[in-house]
């Protein structure tokens, strides 16, 4: 008979990376070995300079802040799926970072002895770990590797140039997610899937009178307390706590520190009687800093529309920078960067294929040909790709192949949009001679 916490465990896990590359067989094998750590607000999950756990772990409810001292600068905010503590699992050091609770939380304690085997029987594993690893440090190449690649001056460099971004203004979206009070806990999470956000906000004549955050939707309705048909004024938060939108990335910073959430509602004046004017998330912020992959990686994720792609492929150049002035290895520079541009590719066809408001009629494949097809693309190139689809009755090619020749062209106008000029010689899939079954 099968361990139903284990089964739930693996259940959960599947549906993040790098569990999802794992077979059922080993993932179920795997998490019955999984602890299951519950964590009060603030609690201390490991401190900095903490001897190394036998574990990594995985939250699986609520979130986790790590930080750096002597300043405690936050370095990364870790939620629901996200990996943390991979220190001692890539080398055998102290912690470099102090983790605590950011909320009431469950984490998973997945033990390194168990795991380490899976990391090498699966490539994919091997790189996400690497790419993880990479992005929650601040030094991944020190003495202890034999690696000596940063000195003092870039490190001082690199830390420098983090205190002055932290006190540029922070950038929110304008285009305002809100429903009324008496709208339906299902439509609001319904709206809230649809547009991909983390939190609703609730308005009256404009004002902010309320939030609803997914936290909320698991805590009042997940269990019970409420059905799914309560309406909005039921189960917000209320009052909101609201902000200027004048305000830097630091303070939004300690905004949520202080208040113990993980949205800012921004209003004209910074009080609860004016105008709502946009919502900041702690995901926001972390792509503010544009210092961390995996933040990269789940904001491109995110994106639904070109020119928020664009913008995050700034945010992955200012990365790239960061890693040379750095002297990281090319290596690893590398295949972070090719993970990033995979990302914003696949993101693009996911979107074209979106506007394109039909089902393809076959599968297919995208290729990336030339230094993308190499996993050696770091600076903005040409486009060099190509589109296979699956083999169709003669009377249906033509159909076929016009459907993805429009597709290819809808995907390649947005590559170009992001900044990836189109191939002179026209090694593209919006070529006929480049989109073939």
């Amino acid at each position: 008979m099968k361990n139903t916490i284990s089964v739930r465990v693996a259940d959960f896990l599947k549906n993040y990376p790098p569990f999802g590359e794992m077979n059922l067989n080993d993932l179920e094998a795997l998490s019955e070995e999984v602890s299951i750590l519950y964590k009060i607000k603030d609690a201390v999950i490991f401190g900095q300079g903490e001897a190394p756990h036998p574990c990594f772990y995985v939250v699986h409810k609520g979130a986790a802040v790590l930080t750096k001292k002597p300043s405690d600068d936050i370095v990364d905010m870790c939620d629901e799926g996200d990996i943390f503590g991979l220190r001692p699992l890539m080398a055998n050091e102290n912690y470099e970072m102090e983790a605590r609770a950011y909320e009431e939380s469950i984490f998973y304690a997945i033990p390194i002895a168990t795991f380490k085997p899976y990391s090498h029987k699966y490539r994919e594993i091997g790189n996400f770990l690497i790419e993880s690893f990479a992005s929650n440090m601040h030094n991944p190449y020190n003495k202890s590797y034999g690696l000596n690649f940063i000195n003092d001056s870039s490190a001082q460099s690199a830390t420098s140039n983090s205190g002055l971004l932290d006190l540029q203004r922070v950038h929110y979206s304008k285009n305002l997610i809100s429903c009324s009070e008496n709208s339906t806990v299902k439509t609001i999470a319904l709206k809230m899937t649809k547009k991909k956000v983390g939190a609703m906000l609730i308005v009256k004549n404009h004002l902010p009178i309320g939030i609803i955050t997914d936290k909320d939707i698991r805590n009042k309705i997940a269990t019970g307390k409420y059905p799914i048909t309560a309406r909005a004024k039921k189960i917000m938060v209320s009052p909101v706590i609201t902000y200027p939108e004048k305000m830097t990335i630091a303070q939004a910073q300690m905004a949520m520190m202080k208040s113990g959430i993980s949205h800012l509602c921004l209003t004209e004046d910074g009080t609860p009687n004016s105008k709502a004017i946009g919502m900041l998330s702690k995901h926001d912020i972390m792509l503010e800093l544009g210092n961390n992959p995996a933040v990269l990686m789940k904001a491109i994720k995110r994106a639904g529309k070109f020119k928020k792609i664009k913008m995050i492929r700034r945010s992955v150049m200012n990365l790239l920078k960061g890693y040379l002035d750095q002297n990281i290895p090319l290596t690893l520079t590398s295949n972070i960067i090719s993970e990033l541009n995979d990302a914003c590719i696949k993101q693009v066809i996911k979107i074209a294929l979106r506007k394109t408001r039909k089902a393809p009629p076959v599968r297919f494949a995208w290729m990336a040909l030339g230094s993308q097809g190499r996993s050696e693309q770091l600076l903005h190139t040409d486009q060099d790709n190509a589109l296979v689809f699956e083999d169709v009755a003669e009377e249906k090619l033509p159909k076929t192949k016009e459907y993805f020749l429009r597709l290819s062209k809808a995907v390649t106008k947005g590559l170009n949009s992001i900044g990836y000029e189109y191939c002179p010689a026209e090694m593209m899939a919006s070529n006929p001679d480049w989109c073939m079954s």
